[in-house]
């Protein structure tokens, strides 16, 4: 095909991607998220002919997504509580489940309190930069164990102007010794045998690291949950997004360390899965 129109690409993606059995609106995502246009900039140029670069591009970005590679990481960013945030093979792609999590926090933690919140196991940074950006007063932390990881989420927080503290290290070992009063997680949670019921594009282009957990996907949660328990000053409240079949398993892992320390309850996602818990003192 020769250079296109805007029009005739979108067609041909199109096309492309639903021989592929993909989401076919994914095709005018990559092509406005690409160019950083509006959807009236394209309704402007339906019928000016592609630049070839820009043609050559918007292909390669197609074979891309055809082959499986996830639309966020073609780009190179996706979206989070408003915010436009890098995203790289070494993190995950913020969901909308976790924006949920964020929330509940800010509903039901004191808005005009100075607290002190530690988010384990940061990834793009995405719960930490959107709690900072609702509540400039709260004193933020964010902590992974990869540094390639903490590299995103450090330049997420340069753009969007956040002063976050960074911290390297295994879930909670970083601020084991720092009086926190709130603590939240989105950890690795997926058990190794639900790889036959994942999208293919999450086993293949997501990190594993930050998706998968040993004990049927608990042993992380089991491993904050005891090492919180050391802590000389236990926090207000600890919040933590879950597989949408642990409910039970981490609340009992919650009442028999911290016996009536905390009342704990859940909360079900918008598709009606529990999908957070939290326990506050």
């Amino acid at each position: 095909m020769t250079n296109p129109t805007y029009y005739e690409a979108l067609k041909w993606a199109s096309l492309c991607i639903e021989e592929h059995k993909l989401e076919t609106e994914s095709a005018q995502w990559l092509l406005l998220e690409r160019l950083n246009w509006s959807t009236t900039d394209l309704l402007m140029h339906y019928q000016t002919k592609m630049p070839e670069a820009e043609w050559q591009q918007f292909q390669i970005d197609i074979k891309s997504f055809c082959d499986g590679m996830p639309a966020q990481y073609i780009i190179g960013h996706a979206y989070f509580f408003g915010m436009q945030l890098k995203v790289t093979n070494a993190t995950l792609i913020p969901r909308p489940e976790t924006e949920e999590l964020v929330e509940w926090m800010l509903e039901s933690l004191p808005q005009n309190e100075n607290l002190r919140i530690a988010d384990i196991g940061t990834g793009t940074g995405a719960i930490a930069l959107a709690l900072k950006q609702e509540r400039p007063n709260w004193q933020v932390f964010a902590s992974d164990i990869s540094e390639d990881a903490l590299s995103v989420a450090k330049e997420n927080a340069v753009k969007q102007q956040a002063d976050i503290t960074f911290l390297v290290g295994d879930l909670t070992e970083p601020i084991k010794k720092m009086e926190m009063d709130v603590i939240v997680s989105n950890p690795p949670y997926i058990a190794e045998n639900e790889q036959d019921v994942m999208d293919k594009s999450v086993i293949e282009y997501e990190p594993h690291q930050a998706l998968f957990a040993t004990e049927n996907g608990l042993s992380l949660y089991r491993r904050m949950i005891q090492e919180m328990a050391q802590f000389k000053q236990l926090p207000q409240a600890i919040f933590f997004e879950i597989g949408y079949q642990q409910e039970i398993a981490v609340m009992e892992m919650l009442m028999d360390t911290f016996k009536s320390t905390y009342l704990i309850e859940g909360k079900k996602d918008s598709f009606g899965n529990q999908r957070m818990i939290q326990a506050k003192l």
